[in-house]
């Protein structure tokens, strides 16, 4: 059985109860962060998707989590996953298109700070190899502050050929190392 997956982090729950509610299983909420108003407006959302709300002490929230940087919630929820190889043609398909292609990010921390950056700075799309890169864990989903759900991250077989299919498809092609 696989392991479960622990959200934590105001910003990174609230985008996935916006975006994908239905992944979302059960929510911890530290006692005595109920007033808060980020927290309580969490709840009100988990409750008004049928999730589950249970109290549960700072202690146990750093456990499930493996972070003491919960900020008092954490959700188990589904993983996110990576958006199918053929999300790609849609979105070069648009008149134009900021796509961001990562190679060899195999740090968490980085990719989430990537993938943050880059809904910052009006990306479509982020495209990665199904290789030698990092997952979509929980950890990235924080770091993140929530853009892992807003924007497809597209995992691709052959980062050379897929360069090559949008170049053909007219999308200026930039590199940076």
């Amino acid at each position: 059985m696989a392991k479960p997956n622990y959200f934590y982090g105001i910003h990174a729950i609230d985008a996935l109860l916006e975006h994908r509610p239905l992944d979302a299983l059960s929510l911890f909420v530290q006692q005595g962060r109920e007033s808060d108003s980020h927290v309580a407006a969490i709840m009100v959302s988990a409750q008004d998707n049928g999730v589950s709300i249970q109290p549960t002490q700072k202690d146990k929230l750093t456990q499930l989590c493996g972070s003491p940087q919960h900020q008092g919630v954490v959700l188990h929820a589904r993983p996110l996953a990576f958006a199918d190889e053929a999300v790609l043609d849609t979105v070069i398909a648009q008149e134009s298109c900021l796509l961001l292609v990562l190679d060899q990010i195999t740090d968490a921390h980085n990719f989430g700070a990537c993938l943050r950056t880059a809904v910052a700075m009006g990306v479509d799309a982020v495209v990665c190899p199904k290789h030698h890169a990092a997952s979509l864990t929980p950890t990235v989903a924080k770091v993140s502050v929530g853009a892992a759900e807003m924007m497809p991250i597209i995992s691709v077989t052959n980062l050379a050929r897929m360069l090559a299919q949008i170049k053909s498809a007219g999308v200026f092609v930039f590199g940076t190392a």
